[in-house]
């Protein structure tokens, strides 16, 4: 297994270091951000299931629902048709914003 040092400094201006595999650096590096408006999301139960479906794609993604505007953003390795596809396959299709 390869690992490799990731040094930062956090809010305290220690620095920290850790050890990753390289897959998990790669995954950081690839990371993308994405909004999605999903009309037909109406409650918190639909939030639940659009979080659910995320998931099952990219268990790490980092997920924010603002159910008023029915808009999602998503930090994430998969890619939009990834995830419009899913959503679209769960009930709930996706435009990008």
């Amino acid at each position: 297994m390869v690992r490799s040092s990731v040094f930062f400094k956090n809010v305290f201006g220690l620095t920290i270091m850790t050890r990753l595999k390289l897959s998990d650096e790669i995954k950081l590096i690839w990371r993308k951000a994405m909004k999605l408006l999903i009309v037909n999301m109406k409650c918190g139960g639909c939030a639940r299931g659009v979080t659910a479906t995320i998931h099952d794609i990219d268990s790490n993604a980092k997920i924010d629902i603002d159910l008023a505007a029915k808009v999602i953003s998503i930090e994430t390795i998969a890619s939009v048709e990834q995830m419009t596809t899913a959503l679209a396959k769960a009930g709930f299709p996706a435009q990008v914003q």
